[in-house]
């Protein structure tokens, strides 16, 4: 199969071909999932109502940061997740962050968020 545009590998891609490869093809073709299921809108309810205090939903080339702060002069990007059941999924994601930070000369390092 050939695809013609460019597809930009995000953070939240990365996390999808660890947890569910089905579900990158949909995200690579731009079907959306179930918008109303009640895991999306948990997952909305936990990033809308957490960290209120700190930047949150930071576009960088393409990604975009749950929470993006500085910590004693360095940049700290955190990524919000309801629960640390899929967490190899989530460091994936973090880590891809950090690379693309890392190609544009940014250092940083990576924190996962998970509110009670």
């Amino acid at each position: 199969m050939l695809i013609s545009e460019n597809i930009h590998i995000g953070g939240t891609l990365i996390q999808s071909y660890k947890i569910c490869s089905r579900q990158v093809w949909f995200e690579v073709h731009k079907i959306d999932q179930d918008q109303e299921n009640d895991f999306i809108m948990m997952g909305r309810l936990v990033d809308r109502n957490s960290y209120q205090r700190d930047k949150k939903s930071i576009d960088f080339e393409g990604s975009k940061f749950d929470i993006l702060r500085k910590e004693k002069g360095t940049l700290v990007v955190g990524e919000i997740k309801k629960s640390s059941r899929s967490i190899d999924a989530a460091r994936l994601q973090l880590a891809h962050y950090l690379y693309e930070l890392s190609k544009s000369g940014i250092e940083a390092r990576g924190e996962l968020l998970f509110p009670k």
